[in-house]
């Protein structure tokens, strides 16, 4: 009687690893959930050797304060079989978002030619995108979805480049709150 207790007990607990392990193809098979947001070439940028996913349905706001945002969620990084999950906690300061570069931009130099705006822009934009992020509750999975690594180290609060798989991944997550996007 005990055996079975402790059997029934032991099933239930390990429930929620199962059901948070995820595997390549759930990923590539759902894309109105997973949505792929960045891809890495390999140098002859020939082939992709990995890509970066964002689980729409994790996306949440945690700070809604202009000109300061903050939204957590999860990303996939997928590359040579394995499946690196993390919840990223994106910080946006909205002073050097898109919108707002661009409207200073027009308003200091109102006979800005195209080509120059689009350089004084990324020149900006490389020195402080507005966005900062860190990592929370790594995991690593094989492309069958099962644990290779758990409980990966925390990443404390970083710069992030606009367009680097975490820049576009923030980017997209804005997106999907405010539906318009933070930088290109």
């Amino acid at each position: 009687m005990r055996k079975s207790f402790f059997s029934i007990l032991l099933c239930f607990i390990l429930i929620p690893f199962t059901i948070s392990a995820i595997s390549l193809s759930e990923i590539e098979n759902d894309p109105i959930r997973y949505v792929k947001v960045y891809e890495v070439m390999d140098e002859t940028g020939c082939y992709y050797t990995g890509s970066m996913y964002v689980d729409k349905d994790s996306v949440e706001v945690l700070l809604c304060a202009p000109p300061l945002y903050t939204i957590r969620g999860k990303t996939y990084f997928i590359d040579h079989g394995a499946i690196i999950q993390d919840t990223r906690i994106i910080n946006y300061d909205y002073n050097q978002s898109m919108e707002t570069i661009t409207k200073r931009l027009i308003l200091d130099n109102p006979k800005i030619s195209r080509d120059e705006f689009i350089k004084k822009y990324l020149d900006i934009i490389h020195i402080n995108s507005g966005i900062t992020y860190s990592e929370t509750y790594s995991k690593m999975y094989n492309s069958d979805g099962t644990i290779a690594l758990d409980n990966l180290p925390d990443i404390p609060l970083q710069k992030c480049g606009s367009f680097s798989g975490i820049g576009r991944a923030a980017n997209y997550m804005f997106y999907k709150c405010y539906n318009h996007y933070f930088q290109l």
